[in-house]
């Protein structure tokens, strides 16, 4: 659990609460983040990292990714926080990385960060990227010889880049990732029809919808987590019967 604190200079305070099931207590740590705060979006767990998305205090833009231990963080060890730059192909700026049109989310254990912008000829562009864990020692980038200045080409890996005209709507955007197809995507339409697109097959299907009188859904409040199970439930041998321990 994560919350935040504003203090009257401005300065804005993370107080992260950790529960070790193993040990049966709870753990406090206090972070804050120059010029910088944590985004409203669902962070990510993977790899033993919170990712969380952050922008500036005044705008709802997003311009990177915090990564860190929550359990261990502080402004006194901050050895346990990077931040991580966008993709070189990510377009920012004022209605372009707002945070309704960036969307982190996991597929097979790997983090994957996507962007949907409306074109201007109808319909949207979308690109997901994928994290490089690999090729990821560096979060902050600051010794890497890389071609791009920020490195990000060596961070990231471009794993779709589409343009859709099939289906036209100024109110679409990314709610979620499948947990297991990385070609599938849950798209919000009209801020209430939820479908889900094949990328590689170019399909969409209508999954669901938000119940209500008319009231539109806004984006920005929608929370996702993914949910994984396995394809089949652990088996659980039978207890033996009374008759078969006397015999």
């Amino acid at each position: 659990m994560c919350r935040c604190c504003h203090h009257e200079n401005g300065q804005v305070e993370f107080c992260a609460l950790t529960y070790c099931s193993k040990i049966g207590t709870w753990r406090e740590s206090t972070f804050s983040l120059h010029q910088r705060t944590l985004n409203s979006n669902t962070p990510v767990a993977c790899n033993g990292l919170l990712y969380w998305l952050v922008g500036g205090t005044e705008e709802e833009t997003v311009d990177g990714i915090f990564a860190f231990d929550p359990s261990k963080l502080t402004d006194h060890n901050p050895s346990y926080g990077h931040f991580v730059n966008f993709p070189s192909g990510l377009l920012q700026g004022k209605g372009r990385s707002y945070d309704i049109n960036v969307r982190l989310g996991l597929v097979r254990g790997r983090l994957r960060l996507s962007q949907l912008n409306i074109s201007k000829r109808k319909g949207f562009v979308l690109k997901i990227w994928e994290l490089n864990y690999d090729n990821n020692f560096n979060y902050d980038n600051s010794d890497d010889d890389d071609d791009d200045d920020d490195g990000s080409s060596r961070m990231w890996t471009l794993v779709h880049d589409v343009r859709v005209k099939k289906w036209i709507d100024r109110r679409q955007h990314v709610i979620a990732f499948h947990p297991e197809n990385g070609n599938v995507i849950f798209l919000l339409f009209n801020c209430r029809h939820i479908y889900q697109y094949d990328i590689g097959e170019e399909m969409m299907e209508k999954v669901g919808q938000f119940s209500g009188d008319g009231d539109e859904i806004c984006v920005g409040d929608i929370r996702t987590y993914t949910l994984v199970h396995p394809l089949w439930p652990t088996p659980i041998h039978a207890r033996p019967s009374a008759s078969a321990s006397k015999s």
